[in-house]
């Protein structure tokens, strides 16, 4: 498991530098130090490697798990949400690169654009179960389509931390993050007043189902488990 794991961090990193097409097998043994051979005993293919790590990025269930857990509202859920996404870009410099990469290879590739596509669509249904829990306790507008209102918040939150990734010396990430959970509590029509506490347990009891009716093939289902 050790050789796996550093088969995969070096994988991050020479992806995110040269990109998948100009790394080879050979270059991920010299890496790491092991045989080609000790490569292909982990995984069957570059293909396989690039899932594994966009995989190991899909820990978002257990995330808002803990999220749910720790919030006492649902303005503090969107607040918990948006701190999280941002510490995702944030928390190793090889992500910026890598995120992007793996968009890249998407547009190149079938194989490749099959599995982000499969990774983006997770996460839009988790932003999309989070806002359907809002309105059902009366807490987002009810005129908004889920699905719709998930998409504009995967494209504000990603939009603003691939600005910052770009460019950290322009943008203060952490200093944007109120203006951001300010202007996604401002589309959801989020109530500016703090709601019972029965409505946060109401949108915890929805959002714990939702995880756990996820089958066991889906991203955030392995992750919690």
């Amino acid at each position: 498991m050790e050789t796996r794991q550093a088969i995969l961090d070096a994988a991050r990193h020479l992806f995110g530098d040269r990109g998948v097409d100009h790394t080879t097998v050979d270059d991920l043994a010299a890496e790491v130090g092991v045989s080609k051979g000790a490569v292909y005993h982990h995984f069957s293919s570059k293909e396989e490697i690039f899932r594994s790590i966009l995989a190991e990025h899909i820990d978002e269930a257990a995330e808002v798990s803990q999220a749910l857990d720790e919030a006492a509202s649902f303005h503090d859920l969107l607040r918990l949400m948006v701190e999280t996404w941002f510490s995702h870009y944030q928390a190793t410099a090889e992500f910026i690169p890598l995120s992007l990469e793996l968009r890249l290879q998407a547009a190149r590739t079938e194989w490749a654009r099959e599995t982000v596509d499969a990774y983006q669509s997770w996460i839009r249904s988790l932003l999309a179960a989070i806002v359907r829990a809002g309105q059902e306790a009366n807490l987002v507008r009810a005129d908004l389509d889920p699905t719709h209102a998930a998409a504009v918040t995967f494209g504000v939150l990603d939009g603003v931390a691939l600005q910052w990734g770009l460019a950290p010396g322009r943008i203060d990430l952490d200093a944007l993050a109120p203006d951001v959970l300010s202007a996604l509590t401002a589309y959801l029509g989020v109530p500016a007043r703090k709601e019972g506490r029965s409505a946060i347990d109401a949108v915890r009891a929805s959002l714990e189902q939702w995880l756990a009716s996820l089958p066991r093939s889906e991203p955030g289902r392995r992750a919690a488990n």
